[in-house]
């Protein structure tokens, strides 16, 4: 009986050191890290670590995943009107004066105000009516000059600020002679401000560049002036600086202009002939090392780098993505430069309304990210109460945020709940404000009196799939929208839920051909990572895929061969948790995915255990 007990024994490690060798993890070597989206390639041909879909994912150069955090609520610029519509934001900028002070500055509706680091906002108009209509495509371009804020929108007669009240305030910027009424776009160039795409004496010059005399802003000649590519169907889009030539981005093409003094004073040249800018916002001038560039949108719904000498594209990875825009509004497209960070962001519209989308590259990496739920006319970046650069931006309702709060994992404040009755509301700026009451909220003194500009989301009932932005609230438990919306009593909803997902690509671990058997997923996350992320899986190319609650958080649980089921090897600051699959197929895909209100997802990479079978 021993003899036969000893037989049986090494007959059980013999067949489990053949299973042993027939089992492999994938990638053999380190972790799958996670890359940018790729919506380009064929599902078979995408590079490893590259993702099919993804949303509300921010990217790390480390090769880290994580759910983008959720902005803050900054100020709210309503024009102090009893009939007050909440207009968009239209323009934003900070002012970096020579004393060293910076002021922030935004138009909403026909008013110019200044919002300090804490949010306190104040009309600084000074009388001037600074757009003639409320039309939120009416966007502002604004630099400083001589310690002046000057902005053009291509409607009004161009503004000059300081800032504030005191002295000058606001006024008409004064050219002179040269009867400009409007102009599309000025910079601040080697002591000279310029401004392009000029109307002068009611004719439009949509490719004149028009200079100031040197040192100034407000002393104009009449012949100080050149068209670029005239009555060539393009028309001067937008300005940047590059090293120390201005470029001029037209329509179709793209002009550096020299600085060469004298007689001549400036050198014009071609930099690129069918390539141009659709977008005068969209242009940013970034820094990659010692190097650095001008990225822009373009009317082919293409992204592009210009180095200074030639033009490649940067999007065609995502080439999905940009054939869905919207042609009509690409020239309203705004950006912003995350220099801290290297991410490029633009905001974008994927539908006929307004910029729903907001494109994120990270240039350190070269990888794409795309966010959902930042609805932007407008950025700006400029220093918090603590002197460090945040990136802020207004919506479409008079409300400006900071775009990343590291303490948020919900935009503004989270909660859910069914409505309980709806009303109306009056305020010394606005009247009849729809009203929508939840008195079963728990906490009720104090259950919305951090939701005020967040975005509610309408998860069932009457206007089940809408939303509405929160204009103000009360602690009694009302929510105040300044959009008319049809939600109701009965009506389910959530407010500030960040839906985050990240969609890898279909994975054949090596052969395409060949059957295997995918045992377990190894993932490896913060340990601030939500216990109750939700992980997908599917195999080849099927559309039916397989969910996995997944339970993060535990404290040095046992894991191994010998124990089959969701389970966690804890540490202080990363978690390896394994994922039970025994599905069997040719090619393998994952979605990880967060959606619960507060809840974080910081993922650093994965790994498969899988067996080779067969190539029948």
């Amino acid at each position: 009986m021993k003899k036969l007990f000893l037989t049986l024994l090494l007959l059980g490690l013999v067949c489990s050191a053949n299973a042993q060798e027939k089992s492999r993890v994938f990638p053999e070597q380190g972790l799958m890290q996670f890359k940018g989206l790729d919506d380009t390639s064929s599902p078979t041909s995408v590079l490893d670590g590259r993702a099919a879909d993804i949303q509300n994912i921010a990217l790390d150069i480390t090769g880290a995943a994580k759910k983008r955090n959720g902005y803050a609520f900054h100020c709210l610029l309503d024009t102090v009107s009893l009939d007050d519509d909440f207009e968009a934001i239209t323009g934003m900028h900070e002012i970096y004066k020579s004393t060293g002070s910076r002021t922030k500055i935004a138009t909403c509706g026909n008013k110019l105000f200044a919002i300090d680091t804490s949010g306190v906002r104040t009309d600084i108009s000074s009388g001037l009516t600074v757009t003639a209509t409320s039309d939120e495509d009416y966007q502002w371009s604004f630099i400083t000059a001589l310690d002046y804020g000057i902005g053009t929108n291509n409607v009004d007669p161009p503004i000059k600020t300081v800032g504030s009240t005191a002295g000058m305030g606001t006024t008409r910027l004064d050219f002179g002679s040269t009867g400009v009424t409007d102009a599309k776009c000025v910079i601040w160039w080697k002591n000279y401000l310029i401004i392009g795409n000029t109307t002068e004496n009611t004719t439009i010059h949509s490719t004149r560049i028009r200079w100031s005399n040197v040192g100034t802003i407000e002393t104009w000649s009449n012949d100080d002036y050149v068209d670029i590519a005239a009555l060539g169907g393009q028309q001067i889009e937008g300005f940047a600086t590059l090293y120390d030539n201005l470029y001029v981005f037209l329509t179709d093409s793209i002009y550096k202009i020299s600085l060469v003094g004298g007689d001549e004073l400036i050198v014009i040249t071609e930099v690129s002939e069918g390539i141009g800018c659709i977008a005068k916002n969209s242009i940013q001038n970034i820094q990659i090392g010692n190097s650095e560039g001008l990225i822009f949108l373009s009317r082919d719904k293409t992204i592009n780098f210009c180095d200074g000498v030639k033009v490649s594209e940067i999007s065609t990875n995502i080439s999905g993505v940009m054939d869905d825009l919207f042609s009509a509004r690409l020239p309203y497209a705004v950006s912003a430069d995350d220099q801290e960070n290297s991410h490029y962001y633009l905001a974008v519209t994927d539908t006929s309304g307004t910029n729903n989308l907001l494109l994120d590259f990270h240039y350190g990496i070269g990888e794409w990210s795309k966010h959902t739920g930042i609805n932007a006319n407008a950025f700006c970046v400029a220093n918090d109460a603590n002197a460090k650069p945040q990136i802020y931006f207004g919506n479409y309702d008079s409300i400006i945020y900071q775009m990343i709060d590291p303490d948020k994992d919900s935009d503004v404040g989270g909660r859910s709940g069914i409505l309980t009755s709806r009303g109306t509301y009056n305020t010394a700026t606005a009247t009849g404000q729809i009203v929508l009451y939840d008195s079963t909220a728990t906490g009720l003194t104090t259950a919305f009196t951090n939701v005020t500009g967040a975005t509610v989301k309408f998860t069932s009932g009457t206007g089940v799939g809408t939303e509405a932005v929160i204009t103000s609230s009360i602690a009694t438990g009302l929510m105040v929208t300044g959009t008319t919306v049809t939600a109701t009593t009965s009506t389910g909803y959530s407010i500030g839920a960040i839906e985050a997902y990240y969609t890898t690509k279909w994975y054949d671990t090596g052969s395409a051909p060949l059957r295997k058997n995918f045992a377990e997923l190894f993932l490896w996350a913060s340990a601030d990572t939500s216990a109750t992320m939700q992980i997908y899986h599917a195999t080849d190319f099927s559309s039916a895929i397989t969910s996995t609650d997944v339970s993060l958080g535990g404290e040095g649980s046992l894991w191994g061969t010998a124990i089959w089921g969701t389970d966690i090897w804890g540490g202080t600051t990363v978690e390896l948790t394994m994922i039970p699959l025994n599905v069997s197929g040719r090619y393998i895909k994952y979605k990880f995915s967060e959606s619960t209100i507060d809840e974080p997802m910081e993922l650093y990479g994965y790994s498969t255990l899988l067996f080779d079978l067969e190539y029948k």
